[in-house]
């Protein structure tokens, strides 16, 4: 019987650690990057950096990174392709390409990583600074920390399998062992909690 092909999001806030834990547990040889796709497109467009000014200049190449992913993902989906995304998941942008991903006979998954608290992400975020990761303004993060975990919710009736995992170690240690707090193992299934007090603002959630 031939494989359905699969559509995985590593979602969670700033700083969880998602493409540490991607790098384990996917399948896939890499999730797609936001971040890592700006950086590139920031190197390749700098000489408009003196024609837009800092601001204007990575607004525009963040716009042109996050678009260049969403083609990719639906190309893709269209193509009834594998394919991973990572996501902060602070909108519903994705839910469209899960809808059509799961019309089109896709396996949906979803690997969901964060820490306890908003500032446990502003610490990881200012620790990955220190070491020359890009910078996210705190009240970003924070207000990214409460969206993911309302839209977690929303993801959940769509997806064929869940895992959500708590990169807690992280905070204080640079190489974690990430602990799986929750799991949906098939598409009619609940989701089961495993460590209720690990990620208490998405496991009461639960129930």
């Amino acid at each position: 019987m031939e494989r359905r092909p699969e559509l995985w999001i590593v979602a969670g806030p700033n700083g969880a650690g998602k493409s540490t834990i991607a790098s384990k547990t996917l399948e896939i040889s890499h999730a797609l990057d936001p971040d890592k796709i700006c950086q590139r497109v920031r190197a390749q467009l700098s000489p408009l950096k003196l024609v837009l000014g800092e601001k204007r200049f990575a607004d525009a190449t963040n716009l042109l990174a996050v678009l260049w992913v969403e083609r990719v993902v639906a190309s893709a989906i269209r193509r009834q392709r594998s394919i991973a995304v990572e996501t902060v998941l602070s909108t519903d942008k994705y839910l469209k390409h899960v809808l059509r991903a799961r019309q089109l006979g896709f396996e949906v998954c979803m690997i969901f990583v964060a820490l306890p608290e908003p500032n446990d992400h502003v610490r990881r975020v200012t620790m990955r600074m220190r070491a020359g990761g890009h910078a996210v303004p705190e009240e970003k993060i924070r207000q990214r920390w409460h969206r993911a975990h309302d839209m977690l919710q929303l993801f959940v009736p769509y997806l064929d399998y869940l895992a959500v995992w708590s990169n807690a170690g992280f905070i204080h240690d640079d190489t974690p062992d990430p602990v799986l707090v929750a799991e949906k193992e098939h598409a009619q299934a609940r989701v089961v909690v495993l460590r209720r007090n690990e990620l208490p603002e998405i496991t009461r959630r639960f129930g």
